[in-house]
This record gives structure tokens, C-alpha cells and sequence, in this order.
């Protein structure tokens, strides 16, 4: 994916190549066993696609991204639009502890934060998640808000951990 972002017009050559090194960079934080013997992951868990009832979640939507892998590759999903770091992550990286879903989801599932390398695995899920988002099929040019996301998660997370 990181020759067709080289290619897209709007990112150019040394922004692939930045996002390229901090990928290799931010790698090291698993293994890739972690993906061969992980768990069953939604890949797409965010409010939108829970039903809730009377205050229960009565059901869980949208599988097409569901696959094995690491427990804490949920937390990139339900980051990546969250309204709470989309309106305060843009200059700095924010404390977990400032964003109102990572502390609820903390509350109920604190094995998901237990990980070490928290920040960088995460990091690396959202960054990924941005460049697959780049290189999908019908995208023919890079707005400058593509571009300006890409700069910001190759320079620096967008929540830190720990």
C-alpha cells in the first residue's frame, strides 16, 4: 500500500516515505502472531453500530470487518471518530484519561488497557487504518484533509496511553 500512497496524487513521495519508516518504527510494539492466534476482533466497534435498549446493548452491527487479531485493535475503531479527540487531538496528543469513552470503556474492560506499548500499538492501528483508507479503490487524488491527517498521525499519536 505504501508504492500506491507514493503514487497518489496530493501525498507525494516523502510523506509516503515518513509514514513508511514510522510504520516500520512503531512495529516492533506486537508481533504478528498476535493476528494468527488473537481473538475474534469486530474490527468496526463504535456506538454506531450498537443497538441499545432501555440501556443494554441488545445488538452488535456491521461484521464485514471482523478477522482474528489482538484484543486492543478494538480501541482503534472506537477512536477513530470519536467526536471527543476528533475536536481536541489535532495539536497535540491527548492523555487517555481526557477522553470520556476511553474512560468508560477502561471502567468495563480494563484487560484492554493492560497492554504494554499501548500508545505505539494503537498509533500504528490508526495510521494504517489511514493509509488503507487512501489506497482503497475510486480514491484518485488526496484532499488536503487526507493529507493533513496523514502528517498529523506520521508525527504523533493521537491519544497517548500509560
Amino acid at each position: 500500500m505504501l508504492e500506491r500512497l507514493d503514487e497518489l496524487p496530493g501525498i507525494g513521495t516523502e510523506l509516503a516515505r515518513l509514514a513508511g519508516r514510522r510504520i516500520d518504527e512503531l512495529a516492533t510494539a506486537f508481533s504478528l502472531d498476535e493476528f494468527v492466534r488473537g481473538v475474534v476482533v469486530h474490527g468496526d466497534a463504535h456506538f454506531a453500530n450498537v443497538l441499545w435498549h432501555e440501556g443494554a446493548v441488545v445488538a452488535l452491527l456491521d461484521f464485514e470487518w471482523a478477522r482474528l487479531g489482538p484484543s486492543d485493535l478494538e480501541l482503534e475503531a472506537a477512536c477513530r471518530e470519536d467526536p471527543f479527540i476528533e475536536a481536541h487531538g489535532h495539536a497535540r496528543s491527548l492523555s487517555a484519561a481526557e477522553v470520556p469513552l476511553l474512560r468508560l470503556m477502561r471502567a468495563g474492560y480494563p484487560e484492554l488497557f493492560e497492554r504494554t506499548n499501548l500508545t505505539e500499538r494503537l498509533w500504528l492501528y490508526e495510521l494504517s487504518h489511514h493509509i488503507r483508507r487512501l489506497c482503497a479503490i475510486g480514491v484518485t487524488v488526496a484532499s488536503d484533509e487526507q493529507r493533513g491527517r496523514l502528517e498529523r498521525l506520521v508525527a504523533i499519536p493521537r491519544v497517548q496511553f500509560g
